[in-house]
Parts: C-alpha cells; structure tokens; sequence
C-alpha cells in the first residue's frame, strides 16, 4: 500500500489505526482494556442505545451521547468512546474546530503506550 502525506504524525496515525484493527476488528478486543468491547452483542446494543435512540434540537453531541448510553453496560460506553477515538483518529488540524486533532491522537497511537486510559468520554458518563 502506498502512503504519502506531508503530515509527520501519519505513520504513527497508521500504527494506531492498525493495532486498532487488529484488537478490536479482528480479535473483537479492545484498544485500552482487556475487555472484548467490539462484539455483535454490545454493536447491537449501541445501536440500540444511540441510533435507534435519536435526540434532536438543541444540546451538544456529548450531552445528547450521555442521555443516550448513559444507562448501557459499561461495555458499550466503552465501545462507544473508542468508536469515537477512532473517527477522530483521522481528523486534521482545524478541520472541525478545537476537535482532536490526528497529530493529538498519533501522540497516544504511537505505541499505545500509556493506553489512553483517562479517555474523557468515559469520565463524562460513568
């Protein structure tokens, strides 16, 4: 596979999206737990709990998100916050406002080292 950008974090984007892969799409694993979080059961039930759920108007999609799956396993918040650290995985600077940027995930991809355990998301709904 060919890969050019003039973006330095790339490679550690790709490292990143590729132990994502393989934890969570192949071995229905996680990437900062030991749980298995991507099966067709907790899929299902975020679907449920988020997408057959839809909240519309005002609010923030985090408040929305916290209305939606707060009350789900534990499971599936966690499934879902590393849903959503993996759309932002690509996302550039400035693109999307103050949303993390890919060179800000590429520092917790690189490696995974620390494992991005204090993911913000989860604080926010458990």
């Amino acid at each position: 596979m060919a890969v050019w950008t003039s973006e330095p974090h790339t490679p550690a984007v790709l490292s990143a999206a590729e132990q994502w892969r393989t934890n969570c799409m192949v071995q229905s694993g996680s990437l900062f737990t030991n749980r298995n979080l991507w099966t067709s059961d907790n899929l299902a039930s975020l679907k449920r709990h988020y997408v057959d759920n839809l909240i519309e108007g005002d609010g923030s999609f985090y408040d929305k998100l916290q209305k939606q799956i707060g009350d789900a396993p534990s499971a599936v918040i966690q499934l879902a916050a590393e849903a959503i650290w993996f759309l932002n995985l690509f996302v550039l600077e400035g693109s999307m406002g103050r949303t993390r940027s890919a060179s800000e995930y590429a520092r917790y991809g690189s490696g995974l080292a620390n494992r991005y355990r204090q993911v913000s998301f989860l604080r926010t709904i458990h």
